[in-house]
C-alpha cells in the first residue's frame, strides 16, 4: 500500500485556496491491480461529472491537469484505499490515503478538505517491528486489510552481532540463552535493526509497536530513537506471530492507546474549564479558531450540518446544503489548522459535552 498524505503546507495552501472553479474529488481505490482499474474509472467519472459543473472556460482550464493524472500509468500502480484530488487552474494536488473514505465530487469556491482532516485523524495506523535473534521485520498496520511488511536493509553481518568472541578469535561462543538485560551486544544488534527501520518509521507519525523477545526488548528501547514508540508492547514471542496475528494483536494495542488519549485529553478539557482554558460552544469556539485561540481541537466525524462562518467567526448553519455552505466543522478545523493548532476527528461519544466541538484554548477570553 502506498500512502501519500499531505504536509502541513499542504493542507495550509490547499486551506487558503479560493477559486470559483475548485473541485474536490475522493474515490475509493486499492493495491490490488484489477481494484486499481476500478478506480481509474471511478475516478474518470467523478472528473466528468465535476467538469460538468463548470462553466465551459473554467471547465477547459481545468481539465488538462485532471486528464493527465487518469490517464498516469505510475500513480495507478502506487495505491492505497482512497484517493483524493484537489484541481483548480494551475493547481493540482492528489493524494493516496490510508482510510476507506466515501466518494466525493464537490465543486465550489474553495476545496472541501474536510476528507482530508478526518484520514489525517483517525489513529487506527501504526508500525509493528517483530525482533527477535533470528532477524526482524517491520510490519504498517491499519484500521482495515492485511499488514504490508516493509523491507529492512539489515546488514548481512546481523546475526554475528549477538556473538561474544572470548577465546582470542579462535572462536565466536554465542552468549548464554535465556540472559537478560542490555548487554552491548545485544544494544548493538538493537540499534543495526532500528537504522534500518528509521526511514520507514520517519515517513508517517505513527506510533510504533514492539514485539521483541524478552533478551531484546529491554535492549532496544534503551537506544530508541523514534519519539513515538509506545509504551504497551505485543509480549507473545515474535517468532510465532504471523501476519494476521500480528494485525489482530496490533489493532489492540492502537485501540487501547487512542482510547487512553482521550480519556487524558477529556481531562485536561475538564481541568482548563474553569479557568476559561477550554470550550465547548460550537459559536465559542468557531470564534476561538478564527482569533487563532485554539491549541488542540477535536471534532465529531459524522456531524455533517453545513453553513458558513464570517470574517469575525460567526457560525450560520443552513437546513439544506448550497453551492456556496461547507461542513461548519471542517472549516473551524481549518482555522485551527491555518493558526498551527492541532486537529483530531473522533466519534460523538468520545466528545467531552456532547457539542460536536470541543477545544483546548492557548489562553482565555
Amino acid at each position: 500500500m502506498h500512502v501519500t498524505l499531505p504536509t502541513p503546507e499542504d493542507l495550509a495552501e490547499l486551506i487558503d485556496q479560493r477559486h470559483a472553479a475548485s473541485v474536490s474529488l475522493v474515490v475509493p481505490s486499492s493495491n490490488r491491480p484489477a481494484e486499481a482499474d476500478a478506480a481509474r474509472l471511478a475516478l474518470r467519472g467523478a472528473v466528468q461529472d465535476a467538469l460538468g459543473q463548470l462553466g465551459a472556460e473554467d471547465a477547459a482550464e481545468v481539465r488538462p491537469a485532471l486528464d493527465e493524472l487518469v490517464d498516469d500509468d505510475g500513480f495507478w500502480r502506487r495505491q492505497a484505499r482512497s484517493i483524493a484530488v484537489f484541481a483548480a487552474p494551475g493547481v493540482l494536488h492528489a493524494f493516496t490515503l490510508p482510510n476507506r473514505l466515501e466518494p466525493l465530487v464537490a465543486v465550489g469556491d474553495r476545496f472541501d478538505v474536510g476528507p482530508l482532516l478526518r484520514s489525517l485523524a483517525i489513529a487506527q495506523e501504526g508500525w509493528v517491528l517483530l525482533l527477535h535473534e533470528q532477524g526482524a521485520r517491520l510490519f504498517a498496520v491499519s484500521a482495515e486489510g492485511a499488514p504490508e511488511e516493509q523491507p529492512l536493509d539489515l546488514p548481512d553481518d546481523l546475526h554475528s552481532i549477538l556473538e561474544i568472541t572470548e577465546q582470542g578469535g579462535q572462536a565466536d561462543l554465542p552468549r548464554a540463552k535465556g540472559a537478560t538485560g542490555e548487554t552491548p551486544e545485544r544494544r548493538r544488534f538493537a540499534s543495526a535493526v532500528q537504522d534500518a527501520a528509521l526511514p520507514h518509521l520517519r515517513t508517517t507519525q505513527r506510533p510504533l509497536i514492539l514485539a521483541a523477545s524478552n533478551d531484546l526488548a529491554p535492549a532496544y528501547r534503551a537506544v530508541n530513537r523514534y519519539e513515538h514508540l509506545l509504551a504497551e508492547g505485543i509480549e507473545q514471542h515474535p517468532g510465532s506471530l504471523d501476519a494476521g496475528r500480528v494485525a489482530e494483536l496490533a489493532r489492540g494495542v492502537l485501540d487501547r492507546h487512542g482510547a487512553a488519549e482521550l480519556v487524558a485529553w477529556r481531562q485536561r478539557f475538564e481541568d482548563r474549564f474553569t479557568a476559561g482554558r477550554s470550550a465547548g460552544d460550537l459559536a465559542q469556539v468557531a470564534r476561538a479558531a478564527t482569533l487563532g485561540q485554539v491549541e488542540e481541537l477535536l471534532i465529531d466525524i459524522d456531524w455533517g450540518v453545513e453553513g458558513s462562518i464570517d470574517e469575525a467567526g460567526v457560525v450560520t448553519e443552513l437546513p439544506e446544503p448550497t453551492p456556496d455552505a461547507y461542513r461548519i466543522v471542517d472549516e473551524i478545523a481549518a482555522r485551527v489548522l491555518r493558526h498551527g493548532g492541532a486537529v483530531r476527528a473522533v466519534r460523538a461519544q468520545d466528545l467531552p459535552n456532547g457539542s460536536p466541538v470541543a477545544a483546548l484554548l492557548r489562553y482565555a477570553g
